[in-house]
């Protein structure tokens, strides 16, 4: 894929330069800022995520061509990744030390463990991630792999990828991570990819007035109708 090359082997983790262009990263940001609530996690709010974020929807202006694009990176099918979601961290916000995919056996058997069953029964366990940097961060923000020994600067369009669980869905523990505590704001946009088809209940799960005035303000300002 274009702009990629790995840092990490075993797991493998990637980046990817150039993912998004800066024109998008900026509508990605403009059409997130209205609708930013608290960040949630499995439980509900939690002390370990503090910044605030939300989900876009995927017929919504940039995101059909960015999830091409990890279609094309991934080899896997649109339905098969998970509503885009644009989270901004402010000074001393953090997400601490966690999972994006679950132990469905045990979900006590790590820190920041996503649960549940809805989790599994819509499209199985996460088995890839791609987390989108929007905006340069001059300080603070890292993305720390904590059993790895790397850390990653977000630097606005690159993408950081890796795999939080096996295709069998297995967790794969070596994939926790953490957003180190932010000093200068930084946006990132992640989007989860599972093990099978969401179905298409997930399609309009977040689509409210707030997505469609967004909708129409990014067409027009486009010159078409982004969906």
């Amino acid at each position: 894929f274009p702009g990629l090359h790995r840092i990490h082997s075993s797991p493998p983790v990637y980046l990817i330069d150039a993912f998004l262009t800066d024109s998008e990263c900026d509508a990605m940001m403009r059409c997130a800022d209205p609708l930013l609530k608290q960040s949630l996690t499995d439980s509900g709010k939690s002390h370990v995520r503090t910044s605030k974020s939300t989900h876009l929807r995927k017929q919504l202006g940039p995101c059909p061509a960015m999830l091409a694009r990890i279609q094309a990176l991934t080899g896997k099918p649109v339905g098969h990744m998970e509503i885009p979601q644009v989270a901004r961290y402010d000074e001393g916000q953090f997400y601490e030390a966690h999972f994006d995919a679950s132990d469905e056996k045990s979900a006590a058997s790590g820190v920041g463990l996503a649960s549940g069953t809805r989790f599994f029964e819509s499209g199985g366990n996460r088995i890839g991630t791609v987390l989108i940097y929007l905006n340069d961060v001059p300080s603070g923000g890292h993305t720390r792999f904590n059993r790895l020994g790397i850390e990653v600067a977000p630097r606005k369009g690159v993408a950081l990828v890796f795999f939080p669980g096996f295709l069998d869905g297995r967790l794969d523990p070596a994939a926790l991570h953490e957003a180190l505590p932010a000093i200068d704001r930084k946006y990132v946009c992640q989007v989860w990819i599972k093990q099978r088809d969401l179905g298409l209940e997930a399609e309009t799960e977040y689509v409210g007035m707030g997505h469609r005035l967004l909708d129409a303000l990014y067409s027009s300002e486009n010159g078409g109708s982004s969906t």
